[in-house]
């Protein structure tokens, strides 16, 4: 039987230099008190705050006495171009939704995400009823 690895038909790409630069190896903060003490962290959860809102995400009501709050935490990615310099540093507020329980809270949860295919759905309804 002939195998790929055989016949040398496919070869492990040459790793250059460049991907191993210092900024390769730079990992995101691992809490949020990390970000107050770099500059670059502290810009993006600043800017992703200043989004959340302008957008009004929330709004601050009292708390029932019967009612259990969901905590939240920040999340921390570093997108990269190819050759593995930093091209973004990237934050996202989100919700602990595992603390819920099923039955009792589990169907309460907002999440901001919308597929494309779901607003492409609203956009020709609308369209088609003017």
């Amino acid at each position: 039987m002939l195998t790929r690895s055989k016949t040398r038909s496919s070869r492990p790409r040459a790793l250059t230099a460049t991907i191993f630069s210092n900024n390769f190896f730079e990992q995101p903060p691992k809490s949020t008190a990390a970000t107050l003490k770099i500059p670059h962290w502290h810009h993006a959860t600043n800017d992703e705050f200043k989004a959340l809102m302008k957008n009004n995400t929330w709004t601050l009501v009292p708390t029932p006495s019967n009612a259990k709050v969901i905590g939240s935490k920040w999340v921390f990615a570093i997108k990269r171009h190819a050759d593995g310099t930093a091209k973004k540093y990237k934050t996202r507020l989100v919700a602990q939704g595992f603390h819920q329980s099923e039955g009792f809270d589990f169907d309460q949860v907002f999440s901001p995400v919308l597929k494309s295919a779901t607003m492409k759905l609203i956009l020709s309804i609308a369209v088609s009823k003017n």
